[in-house]
């Protein structure tokens, strides 16, 4: 591509704006994908995937970067809740029965407040002998569309530079 006069800023902030489109648009396929119920657990609230989420593309060091993950949920007992998820939990350390009770009614229909502790109970302490497998959501989802990365910032570099022609 041959430019009449050189115009460096102009091309650099095109450039910019290219590579910062490349990365909202995977980000968002995989934030897309890593929310979807098939790949997530739903839970009782649905909290953990309206939490995935990506920021605005920043510039550190020499590197663009966007920030994917659980950006929606600000507390430690969330950001524990889905690491868990995403990654399992090791058998040695049960979930307190009493986090376990909404669940149990909710998902397991059980309404008899001694039968929810029982089986609140029960869940956590197989929990603390078997652990959680994690369900690694948010790493598929990442290894899918990651590999897209470099084809949609050239795909978008290509349309904005024609333009300065």
């Amino acid at each position: 591509m041959a430019l009449k006069e050189w115009n460096g800023d102009k091309i650099l902030a095109t450039s910019q704006r290219a590579t910062d489109a490349g990365l909202n648009k995977v980000a968002a396929m995989i934030v897309r994908d890593a929310a979807d119920p098939r790949n997530c657990p739903v839970g009782i609230t649905g909290q953990l995937a309206r939490s995935i989420s990506y920021a605005r593309p920043v510039t550190r060091g020499k590197r663009r970067l966007t920030e994917i993950g659980f950006l929606g949920g600000n507390d430690k007992a969330f950001y524990r809740y889905a690491m868990a998820m995403e990654r399992g939990r090791a058998p040695g350390k049960g979930v307190p029965p009493g986090t376990l009770n909404l669940w149990v009614r909710r998902k397991l229909g059980i309404t008899d407040e001694k039968e929810v502790r029982s089986v609140a109970y029960l869940i956590s302490r197989s929990i603390k002998r078997h652990g959680i497998k994690g369900r690694h959501f948010m790493y598929n989802a990442f290894t899918r569309y990651a590999r897209k990365l470099p084809a949609e910032i050239a795909r978008y570099h290509k349309a904005m530079l024609k333009g300065l022609k």
